[in-house]
């Protein structure tokens, strides 16, 4: 979802039992971003606009009575809507909150991107956001969850969850590095990666790179077997009659798995390969190109600045421009 003025819009839904730890980094790292530095090349939006949004019959205080200027829930469109983790999560007040249920299934229908942070996702599940989807959830709430959601896939093993424009975490880490992830969402990588390094997160990697674990245990194998040949070349055929399977059947339950094809899955961790050697090493990139599998630095260059908005030596020398603080907030 698109804004006339081109603001990535945010907002956070608080109560009395939200941890702030689990806002403020966020609301600070977006708001700073387009507020003293602006993308060199163009992007969809300009900057990022945060709201804190009370949940009906909350004050907007935190559990240790740290309050924020809140606001009622409204029926404005958000690009993003995060629910921060929360200290007690009362299953009764869950269950009775059907018009913030509904709110949460409006704003998602609308396109927005849904970040359930560590007990936040028992928003997105009770909302029935997450059913038939792929979730996370901290260890000590996942007999929990999954009793409560029984169809949710949960896997609390994954630090973060990618359903679409459904995000979830399992912990404090998690929840902070995830917000460089929005930001490349929005923003694109060298957004991302900017503010990655000014607040010394270590999110820089996206949400959208590779998996390394699925609810199939076939589909696992695949992403295995993908990853530890990813430079040689790669057809769909071999690699079926290398696990004994269709190809139809392959890519079917591959796609349910991970939201994937096989060749894009492979294709986004040869990027993210190629990414990690552009900033750590001084090799060319028709090197890198041979190194990750591709054919030439030519098809290397095209899917990366599809991928991350910009050709490989611009990236690489933003990075070493980052790298000598040339570039400031």
């Amino acid at each position: 979802m698109k804004n006339p003025d081109r603001t990535v819009r945010v907002a956070f839904l608080l109560n009395e039992q939200t941890w702030l730890s689990g806002v403020i980094v966020g609301a600070e790292a977006y708001s700073a971003v387009g507020r003293n530095w602006q993308p060199e090349y163009h992007t969809d939006y300009s900057r990022f606009e945060v709201s804190f949004l009370r949940l009906p019959g909350a004050e907007g205080r935190s559990f240790m009575g740290v309050s924020l200027p809140t606001q009622p829930l409204d029926d404005d469109r958000y690009d993003v809507v995060c629910i921060p983790p929360m200290y007690r999560l009362s299953l009764a007040e869950l269950g009775a909150a059907s018009k913030v249920m509904e709110w949460l299934r409006c704003q998602s229908a609308a396109g927005a991107t849904m970040l359930g942070l560590v007990t936040g996702a028992f928003y997105l599940a009770e909302a029935g956001l997450l059913d038939e989807r792929e979730a996370t959830v901290h260890w000590m709430f996942s007999k929990l969850f999954q009793h409560r959601y029984p169809r949710v896939r949960l896997n609390p093993r994954l630090a973060t969850s990618d359903a679409g424009n459904l995000w979830c975490t399992n912990g404090f880490n998690s929840s902070v590095n995830i917000v460089p992830r929005v930001i490349e969402k929005f923003m694109g990588a060298q957004a991302a990666q900017h503010t990655a390094r000014f607040f010394m997160l270590q999110g820089e990697a996206s949400l959208t790179e590779t998996q390394t674990s699925s609810q199939d245990a076939l589909v696992d194998a695949v992403m295995d077997r993908l990853q530890m040949d990813y430079q040689q070349p790669f057809k769909l055929e071999q690699l079926a009659v290398e696990f004994n399977i269709s190809v139809r059947t392959l890519c079917r339950r591959f796609v349910q798995a991970t939201e994937l094809t096989p060749i894009q899955f492979l294709q986004r961790h040869r990027l993210q390969v190629a990414r990690r050697l552009l900033e750590s090493t001084s090799n060319s990139v028709e090197q890198i190109a041979h190194q990750c599998g591709f054919s030439s630095a030519t098809v290397l260059g095209r899917a990366f600045g599809r991928r991350y908005g910009m050709p490989p030596l611009q990236y690489r020398k933003y990075m070493l421009a980052g790298e000598s603080g040339a570039i400031t907030i």
